[in-house]
């Protein structure tokens, strides 16, 4: 399966930095094109409530290589309508180096029941 073609949001990041965002991301954040979001800091899409918990997840996974850890954040978008998702990281390897994964869930149309299977599942 192509990256472009995976159904779940996904970007990778260096050091905070958006090096790829796939097609399904792009959508959830409201940007025209990956182009929009490539080379921009992952916090600068996130509310500020959401940033530290954010930065010090991603911190954790760079300088540990910790297991894969899941957080609610809520994405700023460029249509104005705030998304809520949970977030899960992991260190890959991409274009040879070492890069951050992170996954996104929107948490809109899940029940409580999937949200919780889904943090107990990214927290194993």
């Amino acid at each position: 399966m192509s990256t472009e073609t995976v159904p779940h949001s996904f970007l990778i990041h260096s050091g905070m930095e958006i090096v790829y965002a796939n097609p399904a991301f792009c959508t959830l954040v409201g940007a025209n094109s990956q182009q929009q979001l490539i080379g921009t800091s992952l916090t600068d899409h996130v509310t500020s409530n959401s940033r530290a918990p954010l930065r010090e997840q991603v911190a954790r996974i760079e300088n540990t290589d910790a297991s894969t850890l899941g957080l609610t954040v809520e994405f700023q978008t460029f249509t104005d309508q705030p998304q809520r998702a949970i977030v899960v990281s992991s260190l890959i390897e991409w274009d040879g180096t070492e890069q951050v994964q992170t996954s996104v869930f929107p948490i809109a149309g899940m029940g409580s029941e999937s949200r919780r299977l889904l943090y107990d599942q990214a927290m194993d």
